[in-house]
């Protein structure tokens, strides 16, 4: 019982105090890694540093602790103790430096909330089995206490450690990690019997899935934008402000057809498809947007085009070249049932040659 009791607490006021030790540290941290996380583009790292470790312990906490009740807790928690001091030893050797060391480190801490969440989870079960009824809560509140022990005592270590070395605030884990992970494979044995029920992944990769969707819809919006200090009106993929000279005498209407050449298909394919009023002689960004097309402007929910979605060729393919290509038409296609053809047989719909053409080509990477 004492075995446990004392593996248990180390095991939640490690991760308790690991959860919050980077609070003070973090402009040790970045200033090592050469990064200033203040900068204009460069806020994700700092938010990601602090939230990638709670987002994955709040969502994998119950996942884990089923997983216990499954398999056996004692094998899932020695597994995070194992994981917790991998990770430990790994951010405290970060070898990059500016975004890619950031990212080192964010990918690591990832990991070691995986292993805190193993321990987090189970360590409450494994006393629960190894304490009688009237001694269990005795047990529960030490390992309670020093969780929250952890949380208060890591800010300051957090502040001491750092004033010294920076990877000093991985480094304090690693001995302790591979002490009590020898001494829990040695000691720990499973008492309960096992439960053979299934973990609902779904509900646990839906709620991951939204969580995530949410935390980095906020990291978007602090961020900066256009001429605003933050990013709430950042629609993540709009389109660029287009002009062009008046179109020629007699044009109705105009049709503009953004095309990616490179595409490794029979034909280009097309992003957006829009009808533009002739009086317009510019577009302002994230006018071709769907569903708030700017004055004057249709966009078609063609099979293909559904509203610009912005450059987004496939990773390792190269450059890709995006045409835009401006028709002036001498007839309006209003009132024509355009909204579900194919984007060739737009032009073949209007009833006279077109009067004018424009295109503009540029490339895009990623």
């Amino acid at each position: 019982m004492d075995r446990a009791l004392t593996n248990t607490t180390a095991a939640v006021f490690m991760s308790a105090l690991d959860g919050s030790i980077v609070l003070i540290a973090l402009p040790a941290i970045f200033r090592g890694v050469h990064l200033d996380p203040l900068a204009p583009g460069n806020i994700a790292y700092l938010l990601w540093m602090i939230m990638g470790y709670r987002l994955v312990q709040a969502v994998l906490v119950v996942t884990v602790g089923r997983l216990g009740d499954m398999y056996g807790r004692v094998r899932i928690y020695n597994s995070g103790f194992a994981v917790f001091t991998f990770a430990s030893v790994l951010l405290s050797f970060d070898p990059f430096d500016g975004g890619h060391g950031a990212m080192w480190l964010i990918a690591w801490r990832v990991l070691q909330a995986v292993g805190g969440s193993m321990l987090t989870a189970n360590s409450a079960a494994i006393l629960t089995d190894a304490f009688p009824e009237e001694q269990r809560g005795f047990a529960l509140g030490i390992n309670q206490v020093a969780a929250l022990g952890g949380m208060f005592i890591g800010l300051v270590a957090g502040g001491l450690l750092s004033a010294w070395d920076w990877r000093a605030v991985f480094w304090v884990n690693v001995p302790i990690g591979v002490f009590f992970t020898v001494w829990a494979y040695r000691t720990l044995r499973e008492t309960a019997r096992r439960d053979g029920g299934r973990v609902d992944w779904w509900g646990n990769i839906t709620f991951g899935v939204g969580l995530s969707a949410t935390l980095i819809a906020v990291t978007i919006g602090l961020q900066p934008y256009g001429g605003h200090t933050m990013g709430w009106t950042n629609p993540l993929a709009e389109s660029p402000h287009l002009a062009w000279t008046p179109p020629p005498p007699g044009t109705a209407q105009l049709l503009l057809v953004v095309e990616d050449i490179d595409v490794p298909l029979a034909r280009p394919a097309v992003h957006c498809l829009a009808l533009i009023d002739p009086a317009a002689g510019h577009l302002e960004s994230g006018a071709l947007s769907a569903r708030h097309p700017g004055p004057g402007v249709r966009v078609l929910r063609s099979t293909v085009g559904r509203g610009y979605h912005g450059p987004a060729p496939i990773k390792g393919h190269g450059p890709h070249r995006y045409v835009f290509q401006l028709f002036a038409l001498p007839a309006s296609l209003d009132g024509t049932p355009v909204d579900r053809v194919r984007p060739r047989a737009l032009l073949a719909a209007v009833p006279a040659p077109v009067l004018g053409r424009a295109r503009l080509t540029g490339a895009f990477e990623r």
